[in-house]
């Protein structure tokens, strides 16, 4: 279901699916809007969740004036929903949504996730792996529906009608190269903050990588291990970065699961 919330002169446009209390908010990669969720892995998750797909507000729209950095998202989007310490939800961040969740966990005197989930994403800073230059060309050159960008993200060249097996609402606007550019400024101030290279996530985290992943190579999904504080899992596939896609029903029920048996692990309180 698509709505939009209007509160305090701002507009927050999401879709959502799911009547359930726990809520899982999805962030996704920059330089994609929400129509880029795979419809079958939202289905899924809907079966236990609430699950709200988070659409980056527009940086360069003066109503969204307080989105300065990177941990604005999500803090934007907890203020927009009204969430509070009592309330059970989780956060997913995947690719450079990722990054949002880690900013988020640094701030203090506000509700916190009961667990947070990060696909195919990285810890920034001095323990991020990189990619090679042709990556980087492909993603910062390429239109997302070109040959050599479906390539990257899905290891083949499939069909746009199976990409497109997503939620998509012509109410959205698809983020322009102004905001791209914004974004990208935001996740290099995120690469600075020394602070945050060293900070512990004392969060219940579970960690869902791609070995054939070439935008956060899979060295990434094992540098995470070491900064997490309570309970955490990994799990790998087989897939490359947008491996939701092509394993949605299993990585719905990896998630799913690890919600479920929170209260069976020993967590560090």
């Amino acid at each position: 279901m698509y709505k939009i919330i209007k509160k305090k002169n701002c507009a927050f446009e999401y879709f959502h699916l799911g009547e359930h209390a726990r809520k899982i908010i999805l962030f996704t990669g920059f330089k994609s809007s929400i129509n880029r969720w795979n419809k079958y892995f939202i289905e899924n998750l809907s079966k236990y969740f609430e699950v709200i797909c988070f659409n980056y507000p527009d940086i360069g729209n003066s109503k969204f004036s307080e989105i300065e950095k990177i941990e604005d998202y999500a803090k934007f989007a907890v203020n927009m929903l009204d969430l509070n310490e009592k309330d059970e939800f989780y956060f997913l961040g995947h690719s450079m949504g990722g990054y949002v969740v880690r900013s988020y966990l640094s701030l203090a005197n506000f509700p916190m996730p009961k667990a947070i989930f990060l696909n195919n994403t990285s810890p920034g800073g001095k323990k991020r792996v990189l990619s090679n230059s042709d990556v980087y060309n492909i993603l910062n050159n390429e239109d997302s529906e070109s040959e050599a960008y479906i390539r990257l993200m899905y290891g083949k060249n499939i069909a746009l009608d199976i990409l497109n097996e997503s939620y998509l609402f012509k109410e959205i606007n698809l983020i322009s190269k102004e905001i791209e550019i914004k974004q990208t400024e935001l996740i290099m101030n995120f690469f600075k903050e020394e602070h945050l290279y060293s900070q512990k996530i004392t969060q219940p985290t579970c960690i869902i990588h791609g070995r054939n992943d070439q935008v956060f190579p899979v060295q990434n999904a094992y540098n995470f291990l070491s900064m997490c504080n309570n309970h955490t899992e990994l799990y790998l596939t087989s897939g490359h970065h947008a491996h939701i896609a092509e394993y949605s029903g299993y990585i719905a029920q990896i998630i799913i699961s690890f919600a479920q048996n929170l209260n069976n692990f020993k967590l560090n309180n």
